[in-house]
């Protein structure tokens, strides 16, 4: 909102003062044009009168008159077209919004915003200011007409006497000849004159103009002369006079203010230089004297009132005061009390009689809206046209009780006589008047300006009118607070054919949004939007920026993406217009940084900021810090490796598990603060990710590192300690992140700090966009890390060993369970000696190394091993070399690697870890990372079904596996069965198992016997079982890698010998012409917990514990076991009976020492009792309840009936039990399912 240089009341008193008319004399004009400064313009900052004047009403009532403001006009000005007024505003708010930098700001919280706006909008005074004094006086009003004419005559004129009677009647003939083209309109046909005798202080003779003022006041009266005097300063005189010119003089008069024009922009033209077409002919002698006075006249100096003193500022003062106090208000107040008595005399009789005829004759036919518009334009002399007079005049001399009275009385009665541009002038009139009563109990008729507004805009189509209206009345409503009806009164005038007035109401309309109660800050942010868009369109680009920026604040980071987007790029071409380059390029630089627009709007964006960086670049000299690639710092790692791996948060893991089982101690460069080591006289990597967040691929070039280097020895000039290769081109692909490796080569012990990066930016010609819309353009740039995190530091330490690591045939295609070995060759490449190497990796990778001559039968155990050992562990680490490796020297090791289980791809990541032989060495280990990926493939699928005893000591385990590769020639064979623990040996039940063929399944069977209850009475129960004629003989000595299990909390897990029992099934298949041999393991663990659960709850067979209630279920289901004794081949015949019965005897022992409650259930059965056929019943008592007293046993008899032939398990009737201490508060607990009994029942007619 606009704060005005004056209050709202000054701004109306100068809108609507009275107006004074200034004829000059060519001699004055002379004497003035000293100052360089029209006479017009001299007075017109001394036209405020502060002292207060009287004026009587005509009831005689006194009135003061405050802070009268006259407007002055000179009359020879000509009034400018429609163009000229348009450029006139136009240069009016451009020289204005210089100002805009130095005004205040002020702050406005709302919620989670926070907007700085200015305190002054200087370029909308200057807009408004010109605009009201370019504009022509209206003929329905009449407070823009001139009420008196100021005549001035120099004391240097021959004649000033005659001077002045050419003068008067030169300005008689302008009143009246209906010929004469003028601009300025008359209030009355008896203008007062106000004679004004101009003298030179330095010039001229003071008795001589006392005497010419003497004869003045005889011939037209003591109170319309006056002697001015000016022009008092001598060329010794130095004082620093202020200049109250400068604000109200236009830009062409500041740039040249010696000129001979005058102030268009409130004079409205320049004079027709100084000739005076009067009614009299010029003598000859008066020419002659004229161009005598043009030379005797001293050469003016520059500035504006560079002639006067503060005297002369005094006197010009005191001559408006004098004229307004003893001439113009006196002659108001005359015309007032005139008025009063024609209106008296002559509006009751005119309006009678006017009213009569149109009834008469007009038949009570609504007049046309051309001819309503036309209204008084015959007369001024009618009755209503002399109420809006008096009106103006109250107005004028600041009675606004009397003006808002004839308003209201003009007001109804151009109202019923449809005059509406008549109605809608005094309502603007009777609003303002009554805002202007600093008693009034009225409140402000904001309705009348709104009628107003809309009569003058749509019925009377006047642009002016209506925008003059709504301006003052912005300031009427801002001083009350009423700032949401001043934004809709504004917002009737904005339409698509004037973009500068658009722009200046939409502005000041965004600001009342914010000045509401409570901000309407999105409000404000759109309708600010739209007023810089205006202001675009018009070429006022200053204020089109600063629009723009107010508007930012809101829409910066609220989630409006492409309005952002849409701000920043309007404000980077404003700024690239006005040539603020530097403002231009950092909005530009915020619509690549995070852009979600379409590829090719983001190509668009990316060439603008390209083009204006660079010529912001070309033109300051200055640095770009580039915002694009992005860089991940946290990522940065430095490598003495030339092989780039990822995951570099597994690699920190390894390296710190195998420092745990090395014991080394803490370097002092920590990776995690950004800190590397690296040997001198080699190369080290500094690994780099970049990313790419646009949609268009981006192109680096001439990449290079900037480092800082401090050597710990002094070097030579003219050595450097290290040196870079520049990167030539780095195609950075759409939405993508890419490690890029920067290479430095060492040269000298020191410590090497990377600042930054420096490149050229550009667009990648396979971008996705057409090329029309990308550019060659680079742009050359940096990126600092300090702006991010630290510097990245290298310490470069003294000679070191290198281990370089090549494996012959690295393994990345497997089966699932497939081992295979590679041969690796280690390497000392280094200047010293090394020691202690050792290996880690990941617990999903199951490999290990050994001497090349051993051989898969050696390490099969270690693969068994592997699968026993504890799952909560991060890494593995396994000493390879115990000894040293001398420099230069190499050693050839086995790599042995197994398939998983899963298919697909699994990522190997092996960390080298090896120490130097010298104590006091630099760094206290080194490390090389290797990875690479296996891709297993699907080989067998293997389900076990695993049935036990009650004791737990004994279990049938069922082999169903499935041949599931993907080629057809591949038959699996399976080799043997092995126990991974020393308590269990194994029993063969299957002698042989066929080929397991493609897409083909193979079921087999074994037992497994825990050797602590059942000692192996045989030599067919061992740990091994072969399947395959080729006997191997075992193996005595496995291989013993030294293997380390390390926890996540970096502990050496111990591997402790259980009860624990894990069988593999190696087997062998040919792929590719190649033997594959694998292993796939069998997890019988979690079946063998629930032995020891009984002994945990007290229902051991060495305990007499009593149950409690929150014992574990596991051993409750357990309670008793059962043995079943029948005849397993029963022969019937079924064409003699339809049944076949069989009886079965069932005997039941508690294993515990407790008394239980037992109940054998053949009703109720929910397992499935035939495999074959259909099921069978239990007939006879087959519902049976009893107690078992501890470690008893007791003999029960069923008889099943079976209905057809089959093979059936009888094992299927369900067992319940309970301790008869708890059966009282428990139901009776479900005992497990034993092995199944099966009975085949055979037709003796079918032989079956």
């Amino acid at each position: 909102m606009s704060q005005c240089l004056h209050t709202t009341d000054g701004f109306i008193k100068s809108t609507f003062g009275p107006r004074v008319a200034v004829l000059c004399s060519q001699d004055a004009e002379i004497i003035s044009k000293r100052n360089n400064l029209s006479f017009a313009e001299l007075i017109r900052p001394f036209c405020s009168i502060n002292n207060e004047i009287h004026v009587r009403d005509p009831m005689n009532q006194v009135f003061t008159i405050h802070d009268l403001r006259i407007t002055v006009c000179d009359v020879r000005s000509s009034q400018p077209d429609e163009n000229m007024v348009k450029q006139m505003l136009s240069d009016a708010i451009t020289d204005a919004t210089s100002e805009a930098e130095s005004s205040q700001t002020m702050n406005v919280q709302c919620n989670n915003y926070s907007i700085s706006i200015n305190v002054a909008c200087p370029w909308f005074d200057a807009y408004r200011e010109m605009l009201m004094s370019t504009a022509p006086p209206m003929q329905h009003e009449f407070i823009s007409y001139c009420t008196s004419c100021l005549l001035v005559v120099s004391s240097l004129h021959p004649n000033p006497i005659e001077e002045f009677a050419n003068l008067s009647k030169h300005q008689n003939h302008l009143q009246h000849s209906a010929k004469c083209e003028t601009s300025l309109r008359w209030m009355t046909p008896n203008t007062l004159k106000y004679y004004v005798l101009l003298h030179d202080v330095s010039q001229a003779d003071e008795q001589k103009a006392k005497k010419v003022l003497t004869d003045l006041q005889s011939m037209y009266g003591n109170n319309a002369c006056y002697l001015l005097k000016i022009n008092s300063k001598v060329s010794t005189d130095y004082q620093n006079i202020p200049d109250p010119w400068s604000r109200f003089l236009n830009r062409k008069s500041k740039q040249n203010p010696s000129s001979n024009g005058i102030d268009i922009g409130v004079n409205l033209s320049p004079p027709n230089d100084l000739d005076i077409e009067t009614s009299t002919e010029v003598h000859p002698d008066d020419q002659k004297w004229m161009k005598d006075l043009k030379h005797t006249v001293p050469t003016q100096e520059s500035g504006y009132g560079c002639c006067l003193t503060l005297s002369d500022h005094d006197n010009l003062r005191n001559f408006l005061f004098d004229f307004a106090s003893h001439g113009l208000i006196p002659h108001m107040e005359k015309t007032i009390r005139n008025f009063s008595e024609q209106i008296a005399s002559r509006k009751g009789i005119h309006r009678s009689l006017f009213r009569a005829t149109k009834t008469f004759f007009g038949g009570g036919k609504t007049v046309s809206a051309p001819a309503l518009k036309s209204y008084g334009m015959g007369g001024s002399e009618s009755p209503e046209l002399q109420v809006r007079k008096i009106a103006d005049l109250y107005f004028l001399c600041q009675m606004y009780e009397n003006a808002y009275q004839h308003y209201h009385a003009a007001k109804k009665d151009f109202s019923n006589d449809q005059a509406w541009l008549h109605a809608a002038g005094a309502s603007e009139m009777a609003a303002l008047s009554n805002f202007m009563q600093t008693r009034s109990q009225r409140a402000y008729p904001s309705h009348y300006v709104e009628s107003a507004i809309d009569t003058y805009s749509v019925t009377c189509s006047n642009d002016y009118l209506s925008l003059r209206c709504a301006l003052v009345s912005l300031e009427c409503l801002r001083q009350r607070g009423m700032y949401s009806e001043a934004a809709s009164q504004l917002l009737k005038l904005v339409n698509e054919a004037d973009d500068l007035k658009s722009a200046i109401l939409l502005e000041q309309i965004a600001q009342c949004f914010l000045r509401t109660q409570r901000p309407l800050v999105r409000k404000f942010a759109f309708h600010i939007v739209l007023a810089g868009h205006r202001y675009g369109k018009a070429l006022q680009r200053q204020c089109a920026l600063l629009c723009y920026n107010s508007a930012l604040q809101v829409y910066r980071g609220s989630g409006w993406r492409l309005a952002e987007d849409h701000i920043n790029f309007t404000i980077g071409r404003q700024s690239f217009n006005l040539q603020q380059l530097d403002i231009a390029s950092y909005s530009f630089e915020h619509l690549i940084k995070d852009s979600q627009q379409h590829p090719s709007q983001q190509a668009f964006f990316m060439n603008e900021y390209l083009h204006v960086s660079s010529r912001y670049k070309n033109t300051t000299k200055a640095i770009i810090d580039h915002v694009l690639p992005k860089l991940h710092l946290e990522q940065t790692v430095a490598r003495d490796s030339p092989y780039t791996v990822e995951n570099n948060r597994q690699f920190e893991v390894l390296e710190s598990s195998i420092k745990t089982v090395a014991k080394s101690p803490s370097t002092q460069f920590s990776e995690q603060d950004g800190k590397f080591e690296c040997v001198v006289h080699e190369t080290v990597w500094v690994d780099i990710c970049m990313e790419n967040p646009l949609k268009i691929a981006l192109s680096i070039t001439d990449a290079s590192l900037s480092v800082e280097f401090e050597p710990i020895e002094s070097l030579p000039e003219a050595d450097v300690g290290w040196s870079a290769v520049p990167l030539k081109e780095v195609i950075l692909p759409k939405e993508s992140q890419k490690i890029v490796s920067f290479p430095i080569k060492t040269y000298c012990t020191g410590t090497i700090s990377v600042i930054g990066i420096e490149y050229k930016l550009g667009i990648a010609e396979i971008s996705g966009v057409p090329q029309t819309n990308v550019s060659s353009a680079e742009l050359e740039g940096r990126q600092l890390f300090s702006l991010q995190k630290q510097n990245l530091q290298i310490k470069v330490c003294a000679p070191m060993p290198k281990l370089e690591m090549i494996f012959e045939e690295f393994p990345t295609k497997l089966l699932n369970g497939e081992i295979k070995s590679t041969k690796l060759t280690l390497k000392n490449v280094g200047q010293t000696d090394m020691q202690n190497v050792k290996v880690a990796c990941n617990p999903s990778v199951k490999c290990m190394f050994t001497n090349h001559i051993t051989d898969f039968q050696s390490c099969k155990k270690h693969f068994l091993l592997h699968e026993q050992r504890p799952t909560q562990g991060v890494a593995f680490v396994q000493s390879i070399i115990e000894g040293k490796l001398k420099a230069g020297e190499q050693i050839e090791l086995t790599a042995w690697f197994q398939g998983t289980v899963q298919s697909g791809e699994q990522t190997v990541n092996l960390l080298f870890y090896y120490e130097p032989t010298k104590a006091d060495s630099d760094m206290v280990y080194r490390v090389m990372k290797y990875s690479n990926q296996i891709s297993t493939t699907p080989s067998i699928d293997v389900n076990t079904v695993v049935l036990w005893d009650n004791s737990q000591s004994n279990a049938l385990v069922s082999v169903d596996s499935s041949n599931l590769s993907k080629e057809k020639s591949t038959d699996f064979t399976f080799k043997c069965v092995m126990s991974g623990s020393d308590c269990w040996c194994l029993k063969q039940v299957t002698k042989t198992i066929p080929l397991l063929k493609f897409q083909q399944s193979v079921k087999f069977y074994f037992q497994a016997v825990d050797i602590s209850f059942t000692p192996p009475s045989t030599e067919s129960e061992k740990s091994e079982i072969h399947f395959t004629d080729h006997q191997i003989t075992d193996v005595q000595s496995q291989v013993q890698a030294s293997w380390a299990l390390v926890s996540k909390e970096q502990l050496v897990l111990q591997h402790k010998e259980d009860n624990k029992l894990t069988v593999a099934l190696e087997w062998s298949v040919q792929n590719n012409n190649q033997i594959c041999t694998g292993q796939h393991y069998i997890d019988m663990s979690e079946l063998t917990t629930d032995a020891t659960s009984a002994a945990r709850i007290g229902l051991s067979q060495n305990s007499d514990l009593i149950l409690e209630n929150n014992e574990s279920l596991a051993a409750l289901h357990k309670l008793v076991r059962w043995d079943l004794d029948f005849k397993a081949i029963q022969t019937h015949d079924f064409s003699k009976s339809f049944l076949c019965y069989l009886p079965v005897t069932i005997q039941i022992q508690n294993l515990y020492n407790c008394d239980l409650s037992v109940t054998v259930d053949g009703l109720n059965s929910n397992q499935s009792q035939s495999t074959t056929g259909p099921i069978f019943l239990w007939v006879g008592k087959a519902l049976s309840q009893f107690t078992l007293s501890p470690k008893s046993a007791l003999t029960i008899s069923m008889t099943a009936c079976f209905p057809v032939s089959g093979i059936f398990n009888l094992n299927t009737f369900s067992v319940w039990a309970v301790p008869i201490h708890l059966g009282n508060t428990n139901p009776m607990f479900p005992q497990n399912c034993q092995y199944p009994c099966y009975a085949t029942i055979q037709d003796k007619n079918s032989g079956s």
